[in-house]
């Protein structure tokens, strides 16, 4: 007998996502995971979130339990304990994680597994071999990834599942807030803004580039480490058209973004990450549904991942990832342009209304599982 509840309309389960990220730290997986969590408390489940390091300053509408922030040799032994206790107390409905070693946990325990990966493990590792095994486990009833390509390599790398699991390809999202209107007058500059880490790959080199090609344009430049930072002001500090904010608070950025005209992300075709390693091949940057959301023009780069979201010309302008002459002749055109500015913008908006909210990603990626735990 199932544990869920069940109302007229709904019926109810309970979660536990384990987690090996750090809720409140900066990066856009903690991000992912928050709104994930409050996506589906808002569709009527109850979620646990088990994770490592201090807890979110606000109210989440789902429980945290957090651990002290231990070395990185002790954290995923610490948290394969923590997730075997909490599962043994509670018994869920459902494990849902983005850790193969975490998901591995709900197989003692008879709960159904959700897998959310963003990547394929190293050769190798011990996350790898737990992939494997989860794959041929009846309780894992969906895989979801967050790009059609990496659900293409996993097939290719691992085969199918068992017979009982199927694989949901779930693209991220972002929230889609009162819409910001038109942007502002700049005096008869075009802002351009870029919001994101500036690791290797992410674009910073092309913003940079293209600054002293378009002196018209002003380019405004939010996130980044200190050290990343420090470097980036150096090497760009004779452009007077590019300022580097530093970080600000997630709760800041989609004002600081509906204040530009165009959003940029000239994603290289190799994208480094927090975590190290290449993700441009299966990415799905949470600061392009952000951009949607602002509604103004992205302009970003055409790789095949994002095509799986974005066309050329319609919702965002594509440009050859590297190809800072291309870049140029896109913002040239889009500040020349102020309907095709406000069409493309308008666009972007209503595709992440359509399609991209957290809450239909929720949906998305516990469709059937509801039913299945009833029975």
């Amino acid at each position: 007998m199932s544990a869920c509840s069940r109302s007229p309309d709904r019926m109810t389960l309970r979660i536990v996502f384990p987690s090996l990220c750090r809720p409140a730290s900066r990066d856009a997986n903690a991000i992912q995971i928050d709104r994930m969590c409050e996506s589906f408390v808002q569709a009527g489940h109850t979620v646990v979130l088990t994770a490592i390091g201090a807890r979110l300053q606000r109210g989440q509408g789902y429980k945290t339990i957090t651990l002290p922030w231990p070395s990185r040799r002790l954290r995923n032994r610490l948290m394969l304990s923590i997730t075997r206790l909490f599962l043994w107390r509670t018994r869920p409905d459902l494990l849902f994680t983005r850790s193969p070693l975490l998901a591995l946990s709900g197989l003692h325990y008879r709960a159904q597994i959700v897998l959310e990966l963003h990547s394929l493990p190293a050769p190798g590792t011990k996350a790898q071999a737990a992939l494997r095994r989860l794959l041929q486990e009846n309780h894992l009833r969906r895989i979801v990834t967050i790009s059609q390509a990496l659900a293409d390599d996993l097939l290719a790398e691992y085969g199918p599942p068992h017979h009982g699991c199927d694989i949901v390809v779930a693209h991220d999202g972002a929230v889609a807030g009162p819409r910001p209107g038109p942007a502002e007058s700049h005096g008869g500059s075009l802002k351009v803004g870029y919001f994101g880490h500036l690791y290797p790959g992410k674009g910073m080199e092309t913003i940079a580039a293209l600054a002293p090609l378009l002196p018209e344009i002003y380019f405004e430049v939010y996130g980044g480490t200190g050290e990343d930072i420090a470097r980036w002001r150096g090497t760009c500090s004779e452009q007077i058209n590019l300022t580097l904010h530093g970080h600000i608070p997630h709760a800041e950025v989609a004002a600081k973004m509906a204040a530009c005209d165009v959003l940029i992300a000239p994603y290289a075709a190799q994208v480094s990450h927090v975590g190290g390693g290449d993700i441009g091949r299966w990415m799905s940057p949470l600061k392009l549904f952000e951009y949607m959301a602002a509604e103004r023009p992205v302009v970003t780069s055409d790789l095949p991942v994002l095509r799986e979201v974005v066309s050329d010309g319609e919702t965002a302008l594509l440009c050859p990832p590297g190809d800072t002459a291309a870049y140029a002749t896109a913002l040239r055109r889009l500040a020349a342009d102020t309907e095709l500015r406000v069409r493309i913008g308008s666009a972007g908006r209503d595709l992440l209304e359509t399609e991209y909210t957290w809450e239909k990603r929720a949906r998305r990626v516990l469709e059937g599982i509801v039913e299945l735990s009833d029975q």
